[in-house]
């Protein structure tokens, strides 16, 4: 979390588009803001300087790791119905009829019904032997060396 981050253009729209005032208040906070001008952003290729191909309205942020997920969190968890539980999960709850996951299972055994089940465990996802175990199959592994 300490490298840069950074939330490019399109990224930023969207979700400030779900998170209204969420670029304001990083901005207000301190998060650097980059605009495209020419003479600050260019793309070289072994020393020849390339087109941005970007407009004037090109705008990005470089938040912390950290910084972003606060700003996201404070409002999500303000939103109507959410509740932010910190539980330990064992799996998530298959349903081979629905042919879609339905919740998740947690490590006492309780289990919490969901509509939408997000995997942000990174690269040591139990995921592609969930999905194995449940009849798919294993995703493609690509590696960048």
């Amino acid at each position: 979390g300490q490298h840069v981050h950074l939330l490019m253009a399109r990224g930023a729209q969207e979700l400030e588009e779900l998170f209204p005032g969420l670029l304001h208040d990083m901005a207000a906070s301190g998060v650097p803001v980059i605009r495209n001008r020419r003479e600050l952003i260019h793309f070289d290729a072994a020393g020849h300087v390339l087109e941005t191909g970007l407009d004037d309205k090109y705008v990005a942020y470089v938040p912390s790791r950290g910084h972003l997920e606060w700003q996201i969190r404070k409002r999500v968890s303000a939103m109507p119905g959410i509740e932010i539980a910190h539980r330990a999960v064992a799996h998530p709850q298959y349903d081979p009829a629905a042919e879609r996951v339905t919740g998740v299972v947690l490590d006492d055994g309780d289990v919490t019904p969901a509509d939408l089940v997000v995997d942000a465990s990174g690269r040591g996802s139990r995921l592609p032997t969930w999905l194995q175990q449940w009849g798919f199959e294993r995703p493609r592994e690509d590696s960048v060396q």
